[in-house]
């Protein structure tokens, strides 16, 4: 199967499940680049002060400094089955943004 057949895939099923996905298209980053997972975007609970209760999901899609011995993954797993499915990889951009390729 083509990488940009591959790639859309993947996208897609990223977004449906919230993973903060941006930039679809050949070449975005770098010219193997085909799209960008943001390491920006997690969510916290919050703090209700009305109730004291926090509220809310804790998702981490992306730690950067996770790999330096904290409790949270490097990248959600759920984003790394979706891209092994696909036959796609991704690296660091920086720490805040990670860059999806075909293997």
């Amino acid at each position: 199967m083509k990488p940009e057949i591959r790639a859309d895939r993947a996208f897609k099923e990223l977004q449906a499940i919230g993973a903060p996905v941006m930039h679809f298209g050949q070449g975005v980053y770098s010219a193997h680049t085909w799209f960008v997972i943001s390491a920006e975007n997690n969510q916290y609970q919050e703090y209700n002060a009305t109730t004291g209760e926090w509220e809310g999901e804790t998702v981490i899609w992306a730690d950067y400094y996770g790999e330096f011995g904290s409790e949270l993954p490097e990248v959600d797993p759920r984003i790394e089955k979706i891209l092994d499915k696909h036959g796609l990889v991704y690296e660091w951009y920086d720490n805040g943004t990670i860059t999806v390729y075909a293997n």
